[in-house]
Order: C-alpha cells, then structure tokens, then sequence
C-alpha cells in the first residue's frame, strides 16, 4: 500500500515496466510527465465513484448573492468539492451552476465526494485504480499505444466496478452509481439538475 503520491504514480510505471522516481520534482521526463497528469488522474477517479473514503456532508451559508431568477438562494459549492453526490432533503429542487447551489432552502444539507489528497487516507482499491488510470495516460503521452492504453484502461474500469460491489455489501441502502434514483435526476458531466417529467 502507497503512504505517498511517489509511492503511488511509482505503482504504475512498475506496471508499465519503467523506473521509479524519488520525487515528482525530479528532472526526469517521466516525473514531469506524472506531475502534469498526476492530480488530474486522481480527481477523475475520485469523481467516477462515490469512495466511501472521499465523501462529506456540507451544510453551507447562505451567499448574499441570489440568482437572478428560478431560485431564492445560491450557496458556494466547498472548495474542495469534485462530485454532488445526494441531498439529506430528496424533495428538494435544486440547481448547480458555477460552482454554486441554487434552491429555495434555507437551510441545504448534502454529500459530496471531496478531493482526497492524503494518499494515507485511500484504500488500497482506490490506490490501484488511480495507478492503472496513471498507467493508462502515461501509455498514451510516452509511448502512444492504444492498445497498451485501453488494457490499463480496462483494468481501472475492473477496479471501479470491484468497488461499487463492494460498497453494495457494506452499505446496500445508499448507493449513488450512474443507475440510481439520485443518478438518474444528476448529469455527472454537467453537474445540472434534472427535472422528473410528470405524467
């Protein structure tokens, strides 16, 4: 198990049988490589799946901004917010725009998945899955393989979906994958609300 991010970028260039780095400052191509896509990568994992280790509540202020129309408040989005996972309140409407939440609550709570720097903090599940997406993106920037891209691809891909099996063995009344009642009313690409249509 990673205790760091060198630790942890060092699990995919093992994967890709490439020598490790000391530091993410080093002067080598491969280090400037990582620390180009390094967070990126981990923020697109953090973000495909609701880790359980990567999760917070929030129950923000008021702005004293409001918008403009549709809603009567907009609160600031935490700064470390990466994916708006429930509301406490399912019946609330509500609105994301701009790194903003717009409702008519007064008074908001919800879950989020946060962006997980401590890499102490990570399982060793969401480790190797941030390893094999690291791997797959180095795959392409270094040596432009498709096919060497779309294995480690794949294996990220098996890492999340070992994850969200897992999670429905934990905890089966809360999940948040793409099928879910909560998933089906978000677009996870443009972070909008979506309207239930009535009959």
């Amino acid at each position: 198990m990673a205790d760091s991010e060198v630790e942890l970028v060092n699990l995919a260039l093992v994967s890709l049988g490439e020598s490790t780095i000391t530091a993410l400052a080093e002067d080598a191509e491969r280090a400037r490589n990582l620390t180009v896509i390094y967070a990126s990568m981990r923020d697109a994992v953090l973000a495909a799946h609701v880790w359980n280790e990567a999760v917070k509540r929030a129950a923000p202020a008021a702005l004293t901004t409001t918008p403009i129309w549709g809603f009567t408040y907009e609160y600031q989005l935490p700064a470390d917010f990466l994916r708006f996972i429930s509301m406490n309140d399912q019946s609330i409407d509500f609105r994301l725009e701009a790194g903003k939440l717009l409702t008519n609550s007064t008074s908001p709570e919800f879950m989020y998945t946060y962006r997980l720097t401590e890499v102490v903090r990570m399982t060793p599940l969401l480790q190797q899955a941030i390893s094999a997406r690291i791997a797959a993106e180095l795959t392409m920037r270094v040596r432009g393989s498709e096919e060497q891209y779309e294995r480690y691809y794949q294996l990220y891909l098996d890492k999340v979906s070992e994850a969200r099996y897992m999670d429905s063995q934990q905890s089966p009344s809360e999940q948040y994958g793409g099928d879910t009642w909560t998933g089906a009313r978000l677009s996870y690409d443009d972070l909008t609300f979506r309207p239930i249509p009535t009959p």
